[in-house]
């Protein structure tokens, strides 16, 4: 099986460059995307724009910018915040878009720091998280294998802790490793991380035997024009060694605060 994957934190859709029209052109190539923060009607009644604690206009309800990927993809939801902005039925949280010719045999999730909560404006203003969990989804590619893909968006933290080393974020990498050892030897994590590159949370996870694809690109910067902070690193794809990993990028299009990463991997 050889399948491509695409990693995006969609930035709730605020960027002028609609991510949700890019996961559209790109539902050709991708059979499987991982995208965070993303908003979720799950009525499907609202469409319209919401407004944000910082004035920006997000998106209410995504599913409905993404009808033509949804012809091909089913949607796969995982809520973080709920009734964001005060939106009835609009969720925050993580989405996984899966090729409808794959087959699926296994979906999941697990919260590793709090549990899905009714949106508080103030929520990473200046101290505050919400919840946070570990979606994915185990694909079978053939009557004996199968192989497994792990969406994260991880812990934010404020001021000086922002992408460093804390003892949630410690949690955070156990919680990845120990769902990978879960579901098997051929596992594909991709995620925003919220984590710099030489960070223990990271290579606890190199020291597990995942290959870093961005540290062999030679840790390129993942985030586009529209992030205006230092630091440029979040983003990240790691693979189980047994797998053929090929083709690593980080996309050039400016459809959210970060970029695009896409891969392509084929199982043995």
């Amino acid at each position: 099986m050889r399948l491509t994957v695409l990693s995006l934190n969609m930035w709730g859709g605020r960027a002028p460059q609609s991510p949700m029209e890019f996961v559209n052109a790109q539902a050709k190539e991708v059979d499987v995307f991982c995208l965070q923060e993303t908003v979720v009607n799950q009525s499907g009644e609202h469409k319209e724009l919401i407004e944000d604690w910082n004035g920006a206009k997000i998106s209410s309800n995504m599913l409905a910018e993404l009808a033509p990927a949804l012809e091909t993809h089913i949607a796969l939801f995982v809520p973080l915040c709920i009734d964001v902005h005060n939106v009835k039925n609009s969720h925050y949280g993580l989405t996984m878009l899966v090729r409808r010719e794959l087959r699926v045999a296994a979906t999941g999730a697990e919260y590793f720091q709090g549990s899905p909560s009714v949106f508080n404006p103030t929520m990473g203003l200046p101290d505050e998280d919400h919840a946070r969990a570990l979606q994915w989804v185990t694909l079978r590619s053939s009557d004996t294998s199968s192989i497994s893909i792990i969406n994260l968006h991880g812990i934010w933290r404020p001021g000086n802790q922002g992408k460093a080393d804390t003892p949630e974020r410690i949690a955070q990498s156990e919680a990845v490793l120990a769902a990978a050892a879960s579901l098997g030897d051929q596992v594909i994590i991709a995620g925003d991380f919220n984590l710099l590159p030489d960070t223990t949370s990271l290579q606890m996870i190199r020291n597990s035997g995942f290959v870093d694809h961005h540290a062999l690109a030679g840790m390129p910067n993942t985030r586009t024009s529209l992030y205006t902070k230092e630091l440029p690193y979040a983003d990240y794809i790691f693979t189980s060694p047994k797998l053929r990993a090929e083709g690593f990028e980080v996309l050039p299009d400016v459809v959210s605060d970060h970029s695009p990463l896409k891969i392509h991997v084929t199982t043995p």
